[in-house]
């Protein structure tokens, strides 16, 4: 799968990740539950379980998505989470390969 595919797998997906229904960021404690790293009480579906367990396998995209974009246009921060604008600034700005 590539880098850019596995990202918008994430975007398909954005809301299994998500803990509610008014979360608006992926975590990386959310990508662990999804991918069985961690319990979760939450279900998730193959596809989700396979992106979020191929994502937490790519540690320098993870921080690349985790950066991302803020709301000036500049780079974002590196906090361990990731929202829409970020995924669509990474996949937009062709920041991972086709």
């Amino acid at each position: 799968m590539s880098n850019h595919d596995l990202i918008q797998g994430v975007k398909d997906n954005f809301r299994q990740f998500t803990a509610g229904a008014d979360d608006q960021y992926i975590n990386v404690n959310e990508l662990k539950e999804a991918a069985g790293q961690t319990p979760s009480n939450r279900t998730f579906s193959p596809e989700a379980r396979h992106v979020a367990a191929e994502l937490l396998n790519r540690p320098g995209l993870l921080r690349e998505l985790d950066i991302g974009t803020n709301n000036q246009g500049g780079p974002g921060y590196e906090d361990k989470r990731f929202d829409m604008d970020n995924i669509n600034f990474i996949l937009d700005n062709g920041r991972v390969s086709a």
